[in-house]
């Protein structure tokens, strides 16, 4: 529950026989100085890393989590069902579809400068029910924020706060999104069924 490092790092790869490569974080963890790095050579699609609730993790790295699928499912850190997790200095690189996933029922994350060669990317999207709440994204520079609702989960993002960052590219689709000092380059949507955002 409790890994301290000092510049390590951790190579993983899949299980003989998985079809998935995935890092897990246990509950109430608090770990530092440890960056994940998977095996670039495995082709297995579902990739990406767990982090249990309850957690902290301080300037830990998650990279190369993608795959050679034509349709890619790999992120950085994948989080649905998980509450009250912060990530102070979280650190990316070559990962598939973004850097963080927030699927469902993930309540009080706290992202606080993230570092990537390019900016990192977060997709915030439900697969089903929605019940997302709470994100907050403090300073930093993101390549792409995605706030990605659709007809079945139309009111299933809650606040999703933006203090201080640069970001390149904000896609809206629905939620209640409130940037404070941050710079915004270019903001897109298709809205259903309106535009409604200021």
């Amino acid at each position: 529950k409790k890994m301290i490092g000092n510049n390590t790092s951790i190579h993983v790869d899949s299980v003989d026989g998985d079809t998935s490569v995935c890092t897990q974080i246990p509950e109430n963890s608090n770990y530092s100085d440890i960056d994940f790095i998977n095996n670039p050579n495995q082709t297995k699609p579902w990739t990406y890393a767990v982090i249990g609730s309850n957690s902290l993790l301080t300037r830990c790295g998650f990279y190369n989590f993608d795959d050679t699928s034509a349709v890619k499912n790999a992120w950085g850190i994948y989080l649905e069902d998980k509450k009250n997790i912060a990530f102070i200095q979280p650190k990316f690189g070559n990962n598939g579809v973004s850097d963080i996933a927030i699927v469902d029922n993930v309540k009080n994350i706290t992202i606080i400068n993230p570092i990537s060669d390019n900016g990192s990317s977060i997709d915030i999207e439900p697969n089903n029910l929605g019940n997302i709440d709470n994100i907050n994204l403090i300073s930093g520079h993101y390549s792409a924020i995605h706030v990605l609702e659709n007809n079945y989960t139309k009111y299933g993002i809650g606040r999703v706060n933006i203090f201080g960052c640069n970001v390149d590219l904000l896609e809206l689709r629905g939620g209640i999104v409130d940037c404070t000092g941050s710079t915004i380059k270019y903001v897109q949507g298709s809205w259903y069924p309106f535009k409604d955002y200021e």
